[in-house]
Parts: structure tokens; C-alpha cells; sequence
């Protein structure tokens, strides 16, 4: 009788050989459950091998990704930048191709919970990319990101407070032009 199999999913998982292993830093394409592969960079490696992961566009984190659902953009790029008619995902992949320092430096939750969370500090600067206004946020629990207004619903006050720094400078031309913070 020859032995009983259990599938135990669709994907074979394996550990990855030497060249499937990826740097924090290192630009790739990334796939959750439920989702197409989408343009990330590796922002931790765990010490089980699976790694977190920054989507562009999106500016979410995905946490636990399996090195079997981990590509490198470059060579993967025609693969899976193809036939993707999605507004966002297109922004995505704009975002990895020209601004990959989108994600300047991401604090790990178990960092950022020992330091005090993700709370706003102070907001460094603004630019607007892809028709969206980013805001360069200096988190309590260190680092630094760009995020849009849309993510950041509990810094009201600090958002008032920058725009109306912004708008004093813009009613002087002079020194509008100067203050590289409050750029249009």
C-alpha cells in the first residue's frame, strides 16, 4: 500500500535557496493571501525566514510573508507589471520605479510599542506625489515616513498647525520660497 499524502496547500512551501534571499531594503514584488503580487521593499527578515514587507501606493505593511510569495522587482517587473489596469497599482509601481525612498526608515511594531507607538511627533515636510499630498511625519517611536492627510486622522492639530505655518509663508513670497517645508 503506498504511503497517504496530505496536501496541505495549493503552494509548495520550501526554504529559499541562497539567491531568494532578500535584504531589508532590497525592492521586490510581494503577495498576500488574497492579493496580486505588489511592489514592495523588504523592511525586516524574522528570525523564522519570513520577511515584512512596505507596499508602495498603498503605504501598508505586510507582516509574516512567506519567502516562496517574495519576488525581485527587476526581474519580475514584465511579469507582473503587465495588464494591471488599476489606478493605485499603477501608482505603485510608479512609486518603486522613481521614489523607492518613499519608505525612508520603518520602525518594527514591537519597537515602535516599546518607545510609546505610532504617534506623531512633529511634521517635517509636505510634497504632493501623484496628485496626493504626503506628509513627512517624525514618529514618537523614531523614523521618519511620508504619509497622506487620509492616514492622518489623529494628528488633527498637528496638521492645522503646518498648514497654517504653510499659509503664513505663502502670504510672504519671499520667504514662501525659501521655506523648502512648505513647497507646492
Amino acid at each position: 500500500m503506498p504511503p497517504t499524502t496530505r496536501r496541505v496547500s495549493k503552494q509548495v512551501k520550501k526554504l529559499p535557496t541562497q539567491a531568494q534571499l532578500y535584504q531589508v531594503e532590497d525592492l521586490v514584488f510581494a503577495k498576500v493571501k488574497g492579493h496580486q503580487p505588489w511592489p514592495a521593499k523588504v523592511t525586516m527578515r524574522t528570525g523564522d525566514g519570513k520577511y515584512h514587507v512596505f507596499f508602495y501606493g498603498t503605504y501598508e505593511a505586510g507582516r509574516g510573508v512567506w519567502p516562496g510569495n517574495v519576488w525581485d522587482f527587476m526581474d519580475n517587473r514584465e511579469k507582473f507589471g503587465k495588464n494591471k489596469q488599476s489606478k493605485i497599482y499603477k501608482k505603485a509601481l510608479w512609486e518603486i520605479t522613481n521614489t523607492p525612498e518613499t519608505v525612508e526608515e520603518v520602525v518594527s511594531e514591537e519597537e515602535a510599542s516599546a518607545l510609546g507607538g505610532w504617534e506623531v511627533e512633529k511634521i517635517l515636510s509636505r510634497r504632493k506625489h501623484g496628485g496626493v499630498w504626503q506628509f513627512k511625519i517624525l514618529w514618537k517611536a523614531g523614523g521618519t515616513s511620508w504619509r497622506p492627510r487620509s492616514q492622518l486622522g489623529n494628528c488633527k492639530d498637528l496638521l492645522k498647525k503646518f498648514d497654517d505655518k504653510c499659509k503664513a509663508f505663502a502670504a510672504q513670497p519671499n520667504d514662501f520660497m525659501s521655506d523648502p517645508m512648505c513647497r507646492h
